[in-house]
């Protein structure tokens, strides 16, 4: 009954996903003309509004709507009783298809080109990839909390982590070809400008691993701070294979925070020491021994 039960809210929890999924383009449509704000714009947020040149949307408008349905998304997945990093990683490639999917079929329409031409430029727009962002951090934040007495996630997160360091500093290294599969998964594909930062950002996440490995919460902050920003760049830049890298390993951080509970040693000061000794003459009623004096 209980599995049964299970699988129900399930199937119902996906089809009103759907119907947000669906609803969102229609809010877009609803708020567009409202909404006259200038500055930095969506490309192709309205793709079968393209020949008219009406298929761009403010960029608050394009996040405000689709940040209330990656809300509704993340809300459905917590009612279905999804475990956080299971939310994120489901919310951000359904959302992620179907925008992919749905623009790539537009774009055939609009454009009257080969479907793997519509597809292939559909991947590289904003628009498509920004949603499955939000939603998947919506699921991070929003999800269920799963405990566990020896969780696994810290050391597989810390692997990913410090990989993702070691092709960030490989590549500032060897020499540059932009075809390669390293060139792809590197950390500077956002703007030349932030190439002479990449050795430093690497080195920093390959040290951070190794505290994520021990389950440090201030490891865990630290790289959060360190891929969160490049996740965000790379989105805002075009998505590519070091985009989708470094936002699901942030992805995978921010939804497992929980394991990394290990607080840092503290320092062993002057306090310390005093209360040490307190403690031997209260218990021996006799002084401590004391190294390096002679008789």
């Amino acid at each position: 009954m209980a599995r049964a039960l299970s699988i129900a809210r399930a199937v119902a929890a996906a089809t009103a996903g759907l119907a947000v999924l669906l609803a969102a383009t229609g809010w877009l449509y609803l708020v567009r003309p409202q909404a006259g704000l200038g500055g930095h714009r969506v490309g192709d947020a309205l793709p079968l509004d393209e020949l008219s040149h009406h298929s761009a949307v403010a960029l608050p408008v394009f996040v405000a709507v689709w940040g209330s349905g990656a809300l509704l998304l993340a809300l459905l997945a917590r009612w279905a009783r999804t475990e956080r990093l299971t939310a994120a990683l489901l919310l951000a490639l359904a959302v992620g298809l179907w925008g992919y999917l749905s623009t790539g079929v537009s774009l055939l329409i609009v454009r009257q080109v080969p479907a793997h031409d519509a597809l292939h430029a559909a991947s590289a727009i904003r628009a498509v990839w920004l949603p499955a962002a939000l939603a998947g951090l919506a699921g991070a934040l929003l999800g269920r909390t799963h405990t566990s007495a020896r969780p696994r996630a810290p050391i597989v997160i810390s692997a990913f982590v410090a990989a993702t360091g070691l092709l960030g500093m490989l590549d500032t290294i060897l020499p540059e070809h932009h075809e390669t599969l390293l060139a792809r998964l590197a950390l500077e594909r956002v703007h030349p400008i932030t190439h002479a930062l990449v050795a430093p950002v690497g080195l920093a996440l390959v040290v951070v691993a190794r505290g994520l490995a021990r389950r440090k919460r201030r490891a865990c902050l630290l790289a959060l701070a360190l891929l969160s920003p490049l996740a965000v760049l790379q989105l805002l830049h075009g998505f590519g294979t070091g985009a989708a890298a470094s936002a699901l390993i942030a992805l995978a951080l921010l939804a497992r925070r929980r394991d990394f509970d290990a607080r840092a040693i503290p320092a062993r000061g002057p306090v310390c020491w005093r209360q040490e000794l307190s403690g031997w003459r209260r218990s021996t009623g006799t002084a401590p021994p004391q190294s390096g004096r002679t008789a």
